[in-house]
């Protein structure tokens, strides 16, 4: 369990006085933390009951998910199903402006995944984000919503089902208060990409977050599959696949797997999906 107290820091006189925190040596950004240490016990306090703080001293945290290349925060609050940090599972990210045919791909990918037996993974976005969630959880099968801000700030978009906690995985790297920004909506991409065995990048322009999401994935090596449509549909498409991304037929779903070689699904053990070399 995560304590907080003044008396822990070990310099209780001087967690009010910055000034002498600073003659004493501590960089900046500790000051500023103990600073505001009794803000951030309030916010532990205030988690509802459901939520666990995980480390990877806890068996529950996703440890076999570590990835140099894509590393997990070394702190999870998460809520929900926490087995589906083990399922086998897609991400599926795209741009908050996708096209109406886009969004129908999404669907229908979500669904078929849903229905084979595969984890959804997506970062609550509006847009590709929301509908994977959707999708995947009307379907009946499982979605894992990674937040770009803490939990205490976090509301369900209204689309989403979350009355069923088996069917969902509600996970943050960022403290309970923080709110929403770009910069952390950027940084949970990295999340996304490590909770994940393959990534699906719907509609990509050639910059903002869906493009950023690809290109961490050639990075890393993560298996990146990418709709093959017109660039003037999504002009990060055709790009992305020229830099390496596997090319899937935006109108076959139900062929995601097909370019990743046979039997991908049945070689899916141990969190990782076993790709053909």
């Amino acid at each position: 369990m995560l304590a907080l107290s003044k008396t822990g820091i070990g310099l209780p006189a001087a967690v009010h006085q910055p000034q002498l925190l600073t003659q004493l040596g501590l960089e900046p950004d500790l000051v500023d933390r103990l600073m505001h240490v009794d803000e951030a016990t309030d916010h532990f306090e205030r988690l509802p009951p459901n939520v666990q703080i995980l480390t990877p001293e806890d068996e529950r945290y996703p440890i076999e998910r570590i990835d140099p290349a894509l590393p997990l925060a070394p702190i999870l609050y998460a809520a929900g199903n926490l087995q589906l940090f083990r399922e086998r599972g897609i991400a599926v990210s795209g741009s908050r402006s996708a096209p109406a045919e886009a969004l129908r791909y999404v669907q229908d990918l979500a669904r078929f995944l849903a229905e084979q037996g595969w984890n959804v993974i997506s970062g609550h976005a509006v847009g590709v984000d929301e509908t994977a969630h959707a999708s995947a959880i009307a379907a009946g099968g499982t979605t894992t919503i990674v937040a770009a801000e803490g939990l205490l700030s976090f509301r369900p978009k209204a689309r989403l089902n979350l009355s069923d906690s088996d069917s969902f995985l509600l996970v943050s790297q960022f403290e309970p208060a923080a709110r929403w920004s770009g910069f952390r909506a950027m940084e949970r991409n990295t999340t996304i990409a490590a909770l994940s065995d393959a990534v699906v990048v719907v509609a990509a322009d050639t910059k903002g977050g869906s493009w950023a999401q690809g290109n961490l994935c050639l990075k890393a090596n993560k298996p990146l599959l990418v709709p093959d449509v017109p660039r003037e549909v999504a002009p990060g498409n055709q790009r992305l696949i020229e830099l390496g991304a596997i090319p899937l037929d935006p109108h076959a779903p139900e062929r995601v797997f097909d370019n990743l070689g046979s039997g991908s699904l049945e070689e899916k053990t141990s969190g990782q999906l076993k790709l053909p070399t």
